[in-house]
């Protein structure tokens, strides 16, 4: 006899039901009316800054099945959304988690009710200086070598643009490689 409001998220790619040795078949539901939700979610992000950039990525909650005339979808207060500390992104540091704005529908002949969580999100900078600055700068200090080595030490003069031309390659492909996926991992637990 538990009415279920037919929630979805509207952003999410992937959701699981927790299975540890049998599937569930209980709805827990503690008495303040927290609920935990572990999601994989769609975050456009604008990687014009990266690695050097802030996200914020909204999660979109609405109802499936009840317009706004049955369901009216609201969070309870400003602290709705608590983040979980132990959860980690690879090179994201979590700074905050928040209602959003609304993002009420309207089809047409129906209004649907809708909210957001927003996340907000700082890439780690340390990572990268450490992995491409510093070194891209010191392979350009030792190209400028070439500058004092006597112009007929040719093989010597070949060898040293060679070896960095090829370094600088492979650390491009590096960082090509690593770039971010388009989606990032969130959990939160929402009143």
């Amino acid at each position: 006899m538990l009415w279920r409001p037919d929630l979805y998220f509207a952003n999410a790619r992937k959701a699981n039901f927790h299975d540890i040795t049998v599937r569930n078949f209980l709805m827990y539901i503690e008495e303040d009316g927290t609920l935990t939700i572990s999601l994989t979610v769609m975050c456009m992000m604008d990687l014009s800054k990266y690695p050097l950039d802030d996200q914020r990525c909204l999660l979109r909650i609405l109802s499936y099945a009840y317009d706004k005339e049955d369901l009216i979808i609201e969070w309870h207060n400003d602290s709705a959304i608590s983040q979980n500390p132990t959860i980690r992104i690879a090179d994201m540091e979590l700074l905050n988690t928040s209602a959003g704005p609304s993002c009420d529908i309207d089809y047409g002949t129906r209004k649907w009710s809708c909210v957001t969580a927003e996340f907000h999100g700082r890439r780690l900078r340390m990572h990268h200086y450490l992995q491409m600055y510093i070194p891209t700068g010191l392979i350009v200090v030792v190209s400028w070598l070439g500058f004092w080595i006597d112009p007929s030490a040719v093989p010597a003069r070949v060898a040293l643009v060679i070896t960095t031309l090829l370094t600088i390659t492979t650390q491009a492909n590096s960082a090509r490689v690593t770039l971010p996926a388009v989606g990032a991992l969130f959990g939160f637990v929402a009143n």
